[in-house]
């Protein structure tokens, strides 16, 4: 939540001692990807730019469908799937009782859980 906060923050236009390790932090294959997968499944953020929080390719968490089919019969494959709802447990169960977190979504929760 830290993280986020501060990503938040310096979007804003306010500064952040964390503003130069979260630039490198954000820096992932040298772009920022516009693909919008959780566990294979397509998820909407609301917005056609590009987000900080795009989805990163090299995370499993967040591979596209193509991918989780190359791993049927895998157990990678289940293992992903609980981990995505777990993910999505906590972050509901957060939002409801921390209010403030509802600023965030879910895939920026993810990525910042992965």
């Amino acid at each position: 939540i830290f993280i986020l906060d501060e990503i938040h923050k310096i979007k804003s236009g306010k500064s952040s001692f964390w503003k130069p390790y979260l630039d490198v932090l954000l820096q992932v294959e040298g772009n920022i990807k516009n693909e919008k997968y959780v566990n294979g499944k397509e998820i909407s953020t609301g917005s056609k730019a590009p987000s900080p929080f795009s989805v990163l390719s090299t995370m499993p968490i967040f591979y596209t469908p193509y991918h989780l089919e190359l791993l049927k019969g895998s157990v990678v494959r289940e293992t992903l799937r609980f981990r995505a709802e777990a993910i999505r447990e906590e972050f509901t169960n957060l939002c409801m009782r921390v209010p403030e977190v509802r600023k965030f979504t879910l895939q920026e929760f993810m990525w910042a859980r992965c």
